[in-house]
């Protein structure tokens, strides 16, 4: 769930900080004229006008120096990523970074570049800024990528070419400044050490912030439905794209807008931060969020226990990864969730169709087990809240047991629900007076999860009884009965942290990863040719699988730096935060990926 919210952000802002070839144009001549009558004239520019509104949204990005260092630490040492880095800088940086201010140390993240967002008139206006040691050095090298310039006096540049037309440019404080609008290269401009100041103090690589309070709910709310009809208005069927297939990712792309549109307009204050923490051997990602008061949002944190602090971070080798949520299902993401759920529904039944591991005559009772967990899942979403947790446990010898507990207001539904699927046996089991357990068999020949979780592939259900009325536990793989017997009696509850994940990121790779990418070496290339180029296209496609998978094997396969934390708490009224720590290994991973890509692209 944070994960979600993470990206969901993330993803918002990058789409935000686009809109220089979205928004409407200025309609006053004198001021965005094209730039081609502009370079023609050598008035001198206008005095500064008072600063205009806050920006709703800033970011930042850390300067070069800071950000090479960040690859290397992220690369490691080695043939592959000493390559990859030199082609990076010899290919792409250094062009790009002629006349820039890179800020070489001892100053570290001085210099960095960034953006601020304004909204006016309802439409989104962005203004981009970076570092300029030679402005001279600086504007010969973008006229070699496309951006043509000239000056216009005053520090003034006029831009135009197929990358920013009709665009414009000022050199003030150190820094040039780019933005479609000349009005707002009009105004005081913001000065980064003092607009990043809290950015800086947070030691922060990568930032945005959107400050809700500059602008009212309406005024976003109608800036964000614009864009909402460009994204989805230029939503299509993909060539090989199954109806089917299509009508899901549309509706989750619909859940996704309503979620982010909410988040947007209702929020008072959002920050997110990315560190690169080289001294610490870690990646930490911090997002906060403070809802303004009254609003939807707002409900969705009001019923969340403030647990500042409170999230248990250990990760312990007996389980391959431990989640809690407590969590509240409102209207519009009940709608949205049992909407996917049906479609979902449908797609589960045309992959047990064609499913070969599930025998003709198994079929119809795969379907009936599909149905079940659907409609098991949608009861809890129409319950409205999400409150419990999921464990996947793991002994010496590489056996798995999924391992969950949920609080339900209406278990009694729950056994109507495995009564009437036709495939649950009832009652094969129970802990006295506290809880009945059932079985879910599992149709299908399937090898690899058997090799994991064992040949008893059934999923185990317990309703509570009594005290524990309120209660279903689910369990499947090895002594799946006897570990949810162990949990009954225990009674662990969820606990009061909003939601959290901690995952031993290592023991998935082990459990899931080819056998093959275990080797120390890739299999010699064939030197036949593929005969056509979707044979070709699906070799590369297996061979880029499999140079991730031996990666995933080599940074991750048998480490004990492969955790992964998240935590979304609520912290005061109406405000939230995700916290995610991610491990040395993890890191080594995401830099020998990036090695691999950036020598292939860039061969």
């Amino acid at each position: 769930m944070a994960r979600i919210f993470h990206l969901m952000f993330a993803s918002f802002v990058l789409v935000a900080l686009a809109t220089p070839n979205v928004s409407a144009q200025e309609e006053t001549p004198a001021t965005d004229a094209p730039a081609e009558t502009q370079a023609a004239e050598t008035e001198s520019a206008a005095a500064p006008e008072p600063q205009g509104p806050r920006p709703l949204v800033t970011f930042m990005f850390t300067n070069a120096n800071e950000f090479l260092a960040d690859l290397k630490f992220l690369m490691g040492e080695g043939h592959d990523e000493d390559k990859a880095l030199e082609n990076l800088q010899l290919l792409l940086l250094d062009p790009y970074l002629v006349g820039l201010d890179p800020k070489n140390p001892p100053v570290p993240r001085d210099k960095p570049s960034g953006a601020v967002v304004y909204l006016e008139d309802a439409k989104l206006q962005s203004v981009l800024f970076f570092p300029v040691l030679n402005e001279a050095e600086f504007f010969d090298t973008i006229s070699d990528v496309g951006i043509d310039n000239k000056e216009v006096g005053g520090g003034f540049y006029a831009i135009s070419g197929e990358v920013l037309p009709n665009s414009h440019a000022r050199l003030a404080n150190g820094y040039v400044y780019f933005a479609e609008s000349k009005s707002l290269l009009l105004r005081d401009l913001p000065k980064p050490e003092e607009l990043f100041h809290d950015f800086l103090e947070k030691k922060y690589d990568v930032a945005a912030h959107i400050d809700g309070s500059s602008t009212s709910i309406e005024q976003r709310r109608d800036a964000f439905r614009e864009f909402r009809k460009e994204t989805t208005g230029s939503m299509k069927k993909l060539k090989d794209e199954e109806e089917l297939d299509f009508q899901i990712r549309q509706s989750v792309v619909e859940f996704q807008l309503d979620e982010i549109e909410r988040y947007f307009s209702e929020s008072k204050m959002i920050e997110l931060g990315w560190t690169t923490d080289v001294e610490g051997k870690r990646g930490v990602v911090h997002i906060e969020l403070e809802a303004l008061p009254d609003t939807e949002l707002a409900k969705t944190i009001e019923v969340l226990e403030q647990t500042d602090g409170d999230a248990n971070t250990t990760v312990t080798k007996d389980y391959v990864s431990f989640s809690s949520t407590h969590f509240l299902f409102d209207p519009m993401r009940q709608k949205h969730m049992l909407a996917i759920s049906e479609l979902l529904r449908k797609k589960a039944h045309e992959q047990i169709d064609v499913d070969e591991q599930i025998a003709d005559a198994d079929k119809e009772n795969a379907k009936k087990v599909s149905d079940l967990i659907f409609s098991l899942l949608d009861a809890n979403t129409n319950e409205g809240t999400l409150f419990g947790w999921m464990k996947v446990l793991k002994n010496d010898e590489k056996q798995h047991t999924l391992l969950g507990q949920t609080t339900v207001k209406n278990v009694p539904q729950i056994v109507t629900i495995l009564t009437d699927s036709g495939v649950a046996e009832l009652n094969v089991d129970k802990v006295a007076d506290k809880a009945d357990i059932h079985k879910v068999a599992i149709y299908g020949d399937y090898d690899g999860l058997k090799g994991q979780f064992g040949d008893d592939l059934a999923i185990y259900i317990a309703t509570g009884t009594g005290e524990l009325q309120d209660r279903v536990w689910v369990g499947l793989g090895h002594d799946a009965v006897a570990e949810i017997k162990k949990a009954i009696e225990v009674n662990e509850a969820a606990g009061p942290v909003a939601a959290q994940l901690r995952i031993k990121v290592g023991s998935w790779v082990d459990a899931l990863i080819d056998p093959e990418s275990k080797k120390a070496e890739a299999p010699e290339k064939k030197t036949r040719r593929p005969r056509r180029g979707r044979r070709r296209a699906r070799g590369a496609k297996k061979k880029e699988a499999y140079d991730i998978g031996r990666i995933a094997w080599q940074t991750l396969g048998n480490v004990d730096d492969d955790i992964l934390v998240i935590t979304l708490e609520k912290v005061a009224e109406n405000r939230v935060v995700v916290h995610e720590d991610i491990d040395t290994g993890l890191l080594r991973f995401i830099g020998k990926v990036l090695a691999q890509e950036i020598n292939a692209n860039l061969k």
